[in-house]
């Protein structure tokens, strides 16, 4: 495989939710990046799987694991 350039955080997200979505199908898969003591949701593929999870949402990382 050669070199792959992406123009942006977006479409870079984008392909690799989509890697990990053939590895994983049928499921919400997310990108997220940790600040202090929270998450920040950046992108999500949602498989319809009913988990409400919003890119932009900010969550606490107290309660995760």
């Amino acid at each position: 495989m050669g070199n792959v350039f992406f123009r942006n955080f977006a479409e870079a997200a984008q392909d690799l939710l989509e890697i990990v979505n053939i590895a994983l199908p049928g499921k919400t898969v997310y990108l997220a990046k940790k600040i202090n003591d929270a998450y920040s949701i950046e992108k999500v593929l949602d498989n319809d799987t009913g988990v409400r999870i919003k890119e932009g949402a900010i969550y606490s990382a107290e309660n995760s694991y």
